[in-house]
């Protein structure tokens, strides 16, 4: 089985094309909305799973993003919209990165391929200074089955201690046809 990097450099040269059309991608949307709501304007993103940078475009300028990913080829997508780029896994990369760092860390359709998800958010939280906003994807057995990488559906796990979580439709899978719903999870790691 592939790892999701390699699944990754294959989808990149349409990628961006496909979450705008045929994916009819929600999650962006949805995450954009969130902030706003809570009045978040600028500040430095750390994007966990940042693909080809799709996040910059819906947040816009305010923020400074860097983007962890497994694929180079999606990475350098996201270095053409101005991201600093941290390549690896996050079983690789989180680990390195200093306590506190970034303002915030985002995780959008990314933390279904890692199987502990808990040991991730636990990294995620020690990482950011303000919060953290995650998808936790309902990929389906099929869509498991048939992507061609590990993937997870945790979004079943119990988190306490959230400001808000959210249960929306997210993007439609070009792998099986199916409808993918997805758990928006943000908890403040400050009360600033």
């Amino acid at each position: 089985m592939k790892r999701p990097g390699e699944v990754y450099d294959e989808l990149a040269p349409y990628y961006d094309f496909n979450c705008s059309t045929a994916v009819d991608a929600q999650d962006l949307l949805k995450v954009r909305d969130l902030i706003s709501r809570h009045g978040i304007t600028n500040g430095t993103i750390l994007d966990v799973g940042c693909g080809t940078g799709m996040l910059k475009e819906v947040l816009g300028d305010g923020f400074v993003f860097t983007g962890v990913d497994e694929s180079s080829s999606m990475l350098e997508k996201a270095e053409a919209r101005q991201y600093n780029t941290l390549p690896g896994s996050m079983e690789t990369v989180l680990p390195k990165i200093a306590s506190k760092s970034f303002d915030y860390v985002v995780a959008v359709s990314s933390v279904m391929f890692v199987q502990d998800v808990y040991w991730v958010l636990e990294e995620f939280r020690r990482i950011a200074r303000h919060g953290v906003v995650v998808t936790l994807d309902d990929i389906t057995p099929k869509w498991i089955q048939e992507f061609g990488c590990q993937a997870y559906n945790h979004t079943k796990i119990k988190l306490d201690n959230l400001t808000e979580d959210i249960y929306f439709y997210a993007w439609h899978s070009l792998t099986t046809g199916e409808t993918i719903n997805a758990r928006l999870i943000f908890e403040r790691t400050s009360h600033e």
